[in-house]
C-alpha cells in the first residue's frame, strides 16, 4: 500500500487500484491521412530508428484491426510484457546494482520499459493531444480529417520506443541518494526530462525516482552517483509535482501534505 494524493486529497491504499483508468488503452485503426502523417514521422527517422518505429506501427495495426477485446487491451497486455522484464532490473537498480547493464539484451529492456513508462501516461497523451489540435487550429484545410486523440496514442508509442533507442545507445546511469529525512515522491508521470521548456527541449537529461531513498539520473555525459542534500531533494520533488497529471505518490503521509500542489501555486 502507498499513500496517494489526488483531487485535493490525500488517502491510503493498495497500488492496484491507482492509478487506474478503464480501457485506458483502447485503440482505433488509423484513417488514410492519419496513417500519412504517421508513415512521414517514421520516415523522417534514422535508419535503425525506422525500423523500430515501423514494428510499432505493425503492433499497434495487429492491436487495432483485430476484435473490440483485443483492441480494448492489447496495447495494456504489450505493456505489461515489457514491464515484467524490467522487474528483475529495477530489483537490481534499488541495490544500486548496474551490473545487468553490460548485458545487451537486459539494457534494451529496461530502456524500452523506461522510453514507454515517459510516454504511455494521460499527461504526455494529452500534451500531444494539445500540439496536434493546435496544429489543426493552425492549418484550418486539415481540419476533421485525423482525431488528435487517437493519433496521440500511436505518437506516444512511436516517441516512447525512440526514448528507449536513446537510453540504449547514449543514456548513462548515475544514482540519486537520498539520506535526508525528506523521501523522494513520485507520481502519474514517473519519468520525465528535466530540460523541457514549455514544447521546447533544451536537453536530454531523464530523473526517475525509484524509491524514497533512490533516483536515476539518465543522461548523454557520464555523471557520478550524488549524495543530495534537503534543499535538493525538495527540488527533485517539486519537478514531479510539476509534471504530474492529476495524482502523487510517497511513503509516508507527511510527505504529500509538504507537497499538495495548491502549496505551491
Amino acid at each position: 500500500k502507498i499513500w496517494s494524493y489526488r483531487d485535493g486529497k490525500i488517502f491510503f491504499g493498495s497500488r492496484d487500484n491507482i492509478g487506474q483508468q478503464r480501457f485506458f488503452y483502447e485503440i482505433e485503426p488509423l484513417n488514410s491521412f492519419e496513417r500519412e502523417l504517421i508513415k512521414k514521422f517514421i520516415d523522417s527517422k534514422t535508419q535503425t530508428n525506422q525500423i523500430t518505429s515501423s514494428s510499432i506501427l505493425l503492433v499497434y495495426d495487429t492491436v487495432a484491426n483485430d476484435n473490440e477485446i483485443t483492441r480494448r487491451n492489447g496495447i495494456e497486455e504489450y505493456h505489461t510484457e515489457i514491464e515484467h522484464k524490467a522487474i528483475p532490473i529495477i530489483k537490481k537498480l534499488l541495490e544500486e546494482d548496474l551490473s545487468w547493464s553490460r548485458n545487451k539484451e537486459s539494457k534494451i529492456d529496461f530502456a524500452n520499459f523506461l522510453g514507454f513508462q515517459y510516454c504511455r501516461t494521460n499527461r504526455n497523451r494529452e500534451v500531444l493531444s494539445t500540439i496536434l489540435r493546435d496544429t489543426e487550429t493552425e492549418f484550418p484545410k486539415y481540419k476533421g480529417m485525423f482525431d488528435a486523440k487517437r493519433l496521440s496514442k500511436i505518437y506516444a508509442l512511436l516517441i516512447g520506443a525512440l526514448i528507449g533507442k536513446w537510453i540504449d545507445f547514449s543514456g548513462n546511469i548515475s544514482f540519486l541518494r537520498n539520506s535526508t529525512v525528506l523521501e523522494f515522491i513520485t507520481g502519474d508521470q514517473p519519468v520525465y526530462n528535466l530540460n523541457v521548456k514549455g514544447q521546447e527541449v533544451t536537453e536530454f537529461n531523464l530523473f526517475y525516482p525509484i524509491s524514497s531513498q533512490l533516483a536515476l539520473l539518465i543522461t548523454s555525459d557520464p555523471r557520478s552517483d550524488k549524495e543530495l542534500d534537503i534543499d535538493e531533494v525538495h527540488q527533485y520533488n517539486k519537478f514531479i509535482v510539476s509534471v504530474s497529471h492529476e495524482q502523487l505518490y510517497a511513503k509516508n503521509r507527511e510527505t504529500l501534505i509538504i507537497y499538495k500542489p495548491e502549496k505551491l501555486v
